[in-house]
């Protein structure tokens, strides 16, 4: 099926201001986030599905936290397939360190993100508030040698383009803590399909994969 235009990136070096982010289509092949892969990033879990959407989507998850749990292993294979496994630690290492060192490390599945949620546009920050600036530094302390965070934020439900079938779409964030500062945030889109089905999580982890690197 057709795939709604992702959202564009406009990422300037890291050692300039952070700008906020434009809807426009992505010339193919291009992938935007492409020097986050020389870096080490932390893959957060993702934090929030979105309820009440018009097309009651998010009323048939019967266990909200499996379905994020489903999202974040989509994601997983999805950067692996794109050979970033190595470099990145992913998702599903946070929750084995932080039980143990809960005296010292946020609990990744709680983060105080209310404020990056939809409604709010999607716009990067040129300062990140505490507590959640303090809850990442506290993730990164514990792998040392990381210095990014890539956040998925919130998974909400909305119309195809036309108003045909539906979509999935992530609010998700590349967050530098030590320096408090995001350097991009957006919202990308799975393809469009005509119910909700398993494949909508499958297509937007592919979609925010292909940000970074494509498939090997």
């Amino acid at each position: 099926m057709k795939s709604f235009p992702l959202i564009a990136v406009t990422l300037a070096a890291l050692v300039l201001p952070a700008r906020a982010q434009q809807e426009a289509p992505l010339p193919e092949g291009h992938a935007p986030l492409a020097v986050m892969t020389g870096r080490k990033l932390i893959v957060l879990p993702a934090e929030y599905v979105l309820q009440g959407d018009s097309l009651g989507w998010a009323a048939q998850i019967p266990d909200v936290t499996e379905f994020l749990a489903s999202f974040d292993a989509e994601l997983t294979f999805a950067l692996t397939d794109r050979g970033l496994k190595g470099p990145w630690v992913m998702s599903d290492r946070l929750p084995k360190e932080y039980r143990r060192n809960e005296d010292y490390m946020a609990d990744p599945h709680h983060l105080a993100a209310d404020f990056l949620r939809y409604p709010g546009p999607p716009k990067v920050l040129p300062y990140l508030p505490d507590p959640l600036a303090g809850q990442l530094r506290s993730i990164l302390a514990l792998n040392d040698k990381a210095e990014y965070v890539l956040f998925p934020i919130e998974i909400r439900f909305v119309r195809g383009p036309g108003g045909i079938g539906g979509q999935a779409t992530l609010r998700a964030a590349v967050i530098d803590p030590r320096r408090l500062k995001t350097y991009w945030m957006a919202d990308v889109y799975s393809d469009v399909e005509e119910k909700f089905t398993p494949a909508l999580l499958t297509s937007l982890a592919e979609h925010l994969a292909n940000l970074f690197a494509a498939p090997r």
